[in-house]
């Protein structure tokens, strides 16, 4: 069936009718973490400007984090709530969800601004780094729920095992917030969680809320290296090459939008592991990699997976090589994968071992169906491209990236181009008379300011400015002199705007 702007107001309808306006999410329990739901929300609330789509997906995004869901001493989510209100995990993590749930708490970072996104962000994909990296750079594919026998017992703590790591001001600070007492939340032993708000808790004890919040950032370490020193969870150590699609993807777009680059140089590493390890000689992909063997013939989203986070590489500031790869792989699946009658795409290879029924996926699972967002952004608004141009690691380069990564454009094409030292000099050269004027572009001295772009945005009121980040300045929403001849010309209009 087609799909189009009707049938995505009727998907918000939906969303709308499954809501759980007590504690977020959709439907009832068990609850499983909706980040496909979220991002998708997000991108209707930005079509159809419904303040709903985002309270669903705001209110779901802060009831996960606030519930013991997420691991409030050492980051990232567990698979699923057992509870309405997100308290009581399946305290198995998997690295799909936790890459998914990046994602999604970066775009609402990038809606809303809100720093408690941020925070969940950078918390989950620092735990990636720090616990599920392989030596060889891969990523792990998940942890158990269970260590010694019973489930749950890494993660949870009583009031006395708080005692024994912190001092008593910062246990009763620690216990106070998230949620440890005596009696505990679950099965006589507390869940770390946060029901109440940080000032709320301060208040009730009698400190200022930023002392507070220094005291549980000291504390939240020792505990974590306290738990540290506990029996493990067992690591399932499979590297997937779909699955780490995603976090790379993940990873990748930490940097882009957060501006962190430890976390692009895990996704670069990463993404150079799998294409080295998990390549076959036909120029195919291996599924999965464990203790030195690659093997399993690669599935759809193992493709649809890694190409588009090789993408993100590129467009976070990565080398074009990577974007090259993306094509390559694309191309792969293609001629492997597609169904020449339809038009849809297989879940194996034409090569793959034969099957009673060649599958073919049409709905998201556990993970998402391999083309279902980049459908539905060129669905809902088609491209918005973007080219940079500048040499790579300066500073006014880097101030245009940073601006506009502030901004939720999921249907972005972005392009990064470092011109050769050759180009770079005719760029810089002032003009002169041996050199013909072309039709397209001029050299002006100086740079644009915020005064000289208003200015021009005033002559484009048909197409219509925006601000460009924070930078103070104006620009045309279909780019610099793509409204040439409406009062003046291209070139007077391109001058008053650098004045």
């Amino acid at each position: 069936m087609s799909v189009g702007e009707a049938e995505l107001k009727q998907a918000l309808g939906q969303y709308s009718q499954e809501f759980d306006a007590g504690y977020g999410g959709f439907g009832t329990a068990p609850k499983f973490p909706p980040a496909v739901g979220i991002s998708l929300l997000l991108r209707l609330h930005r079509r159809f400007g419904d303040p709903h789509a985002l309270a669903m997906a705001r209110g779901t995004l802060e009831a996960m984090a606030r519930g013991g869901m997420y691991d409030h001493v050492g980051g990232g989510f567990a698979r699923y709530s057992t509870d309405r209100r997100w308290l009581v995990p399946h305290f198995e993590k998997m690295l799909y969800d936790n890459a998914l749930l990046v994602k999604a708490y970066l775009e609402a970072y990038q809606v809303t601004g809100d720093e408690f996104f941020h925070r969940v962000t950078t918390e989950t994909l620092d735990y990636i780094l720090r616990e599920m990296v392989a030596p060889e750079s891969g990523i792990f594919s998940s942890t158990d729920a269970d260590s010694e026998g019973e489930e749950g017992k890494f993660f949870v703590w009583t009031p006395e095992q708080i005692s024994e790591v912190l001092d008593e001001e910062e246990a009763r600070h620690f216990n106070a917030y998230y949620d440890i007492s005596p009696v505990g939340n679950w099965e006589g032993v507390s869940i770390p969680n946060t029901p109440r708000p940080l000032e709320a808790v301060a208040e009730r004890l009698g400190v200022a809320s930023e002392e507070l919040e220094r005291s549980l950032e000291a504390a939240r370490k020792k505990v974590y290296a306290a738990r540290q020193r506990r029996a493990k969870p067992g690591l399932d150590d499979k590297i997937i090459t779909a699955w780490n699609g995603l976090m790379i993807g993940a990873l990748a777009e930490g940097h882009r939008v957060l501006g962190e680059p430890r976390y692009l140089e895990a996704a670069e590493r990463a993404a150079g592991f799998i294409l080295e390890k998990l390549s076959r000689e036909d120029g195919g992909l291996y599924r999965t990699y464990r203790e030195g063997v690659a093997h399993l013939s690669a599935v759809l989203e193992d493709y649809a997976y890694l190409s588009e986070a090789l993408i993100d590489l590129y467009e976070a500031g990565g080398s074009l090589a990577w974007l090259r790869e993306a094509e390559r792989l694309a191309d792969r699946m293609m001629a492997d994968f597609l169904d020449e009658e339809t038009g849809s795409f297989f879940n194996t290879a034409s090569d793959h071992e034969k099957l009673i029924m060649r599958y073919r996926d049409g709905a998201d699972g556990a993970t998402p169906f391999a083309t279902t967002l980049r459908t539905v952004d060129l669905l809902l608004e088609g491209p918005v491209e973007i080219a940079f141009v500048g040499k790579k690691g300066a500073a006014d380069l880097g101030a245009l990236q940073r601006a506009v990564a502030e901004h939720y454009l999921p249907n972005r094409i972005a392009a990064v181009y470092d011109p050769p030292a050759a180009v770079a000099a005719e760029l810089e050269a002032p003009p002169n008379g041996e050199r013909p004027p072309t039709t397209i572009a001029i050299h002006l001295p100086g740079q644009a300011t915020p005064e000289g772009t208003a200015r021009y945005a005033a002559g484009i009121a048909e197409t219509g400015s925006t601000e460009l980040g924070t930078t103070g300045l104006r620009t045309g929403r279909l780019g610099f002199g793509a409204a040439g001849g409406q009062h003046s010309s291209r070139t007077d209009r391109q001058r008053r705007a650098r004045t």
